[in-house]
């Protein structure tokens, strides 16, 4: 049956519940993870919805078969073991975290074997540090969109699903307006014009094609989506397809995320790319954010 267009996984979650009408009785784990991904899921950001499901469909895998209260801690390092991938199955351990408490609010389950037992496997920080001249190179052979987005994201450091949601509407007089979901909740963050800043916005207005009646400053440019926003999966889409030509001529491949810790590392001090990044513990911003080497003022 289908269920909608694969870049709306809430549309989608909205249509399966029409489809399945009243949650049943929770009396096993694929039970309580279908609820999640029915009830939960799709009020977080549509990356995150991305993320969640994919993650899912490996614990249900798992443990759909069991009552949520039969899953014992050892359940879950077998779990961990059998992966073979182990950060993300840390991840996926985490999100089944996530569901237990959901389960136990819904009396599915009386207990969480994730929290305060599990141990996670240890995570080395990403440490790929992308320099100014490897995001320059590979903006000449990205499209001309993808060029102003590398150099609005080093500039303002801000997330790709905040990027992806500018729109003429952000320009205000005093600087750039970001929506910021945070928590379930959107907030505005303006980041104040600088004269590079204005000159890249404008750039952006001028060359960026978009339908006429488009107010988005990067716009999805065929299929249903067309004029709209860019979809998350529609950008991992060029990604793709700009990183493979730059991998193929012999450059180190980077994530897209890597240019956000690029602007925080450009920052003159911790406090700046903090502030930039808008992190609310100055130990995030200097733990998985500030790469590269780093420089200090000597004593005297």
């Amino acid at each position: 049956m289908p269920l909608g267009p694969v870049d709306d996984p809430a549309a989608c979650m909205r249509r399966y519940g029409e489809l399945v009408g009243a949650p049943r009785r929770l009396s096993t784990m694929g039970d309580v993870i279908d609820r999640f991904l029915l009830e939960v899921v799709p009020k977080k950001a549509a990356r995150t919805q991305e993320d969640y499901a994919a993650y899912c469909v490996k614990l249900k895998h798992a443990f759909e078969h069991m009552a949520p209260d039969e899953i014992t801690i050892a359940d879950l390092y077998e779990y961990h073991a059998a992966r073979g991938a182990p950060v993300r199955a840390n991840r996926e351990i985490a999100v089944l975290g996530s569901i237990y408490r959901h389960a136990i609010r819904w009396s599915a389950a009386t207990r969480n074997p994730v929290r305060g037992q599990f141990i996670f496997a240890d995570e080395d920080p990403r440490d790929r540090y992308v320099t100014g001249s490897e995001r320059r190179r590979f903006a000449r052979i990205c499209p001309t969109w993808l060029h102003g987005y590398l150099t609005l994201k080093h500039l303002t450091g801000r997330r790709q699903g905040e990027l992806l949601r500018l729109g003429l509407f952000s320009e205000r007089h005093d600087g750039l307006a970001f929506r910021i979901l945070k928590k379930r909740r959107f907030r505005e963050l303006v980041i104040e014009w600088t004269p590079r800043l204005r000159r890249v916005w404008e750039w952006l207005k001028k060359n960026v094609r978009r339908p006429p009646s488009s107010t988005v400053i990067f716009p999805a440019s065929r299929g249903k989506r067309r004029g709209q926003a860019m979809s998350s999966q529609g950008f991992k889409s060029a990604w793709a397809r700009a990183m493979k030509e730059w991998s193929s001529a012999g450059n180190e491949a980077f994530w897209e995320h890597d240019l956000r810790a690029s602007s925080a590392s450009a920052a003159d001090s911790d406090e700046r790319a903090r502030e930039l990044l808008d992190h609310e513990d100055l130990r995030t911003t200097r733990r998985s954010y500030r790469r590269g080497v780093q420089k200090v003022r000597p004593l005297r």
